[in-house]
């Protein structure tokens, strides 16, 4: 798979009871995307993001989905 820097990298989905999960990376460290039906999307760190770089994915998600 190739991509560039500063690229989201989506590395797989999983389905879990409560929620869909996208598995990415961003700047080569990782977080999930989940989707509940409950509670909405929402981004989890798993690796060591910054605020910032999560605002930044969260802000890329809005605006695709708009």
């Amino acid at each position: 798979m190739q991509h560039h820097p500063g690229d989201i990298v989506f590395e797989q989905r999983v389905s879990i009871p409560e929620a869909e999960v996208l598995c990415c990376r961003y700047e080569g460290e990782r977080f999930n995307v989940k989707f509940d039906l409950d509670y909405g999307m929402f981004v989890e760190r798993v690796g060591m993001l910054s605020a910032e770089d999560v605002a930044k994915i969260v802000g890329w998600l809005t605006k695709e989905a708009a």
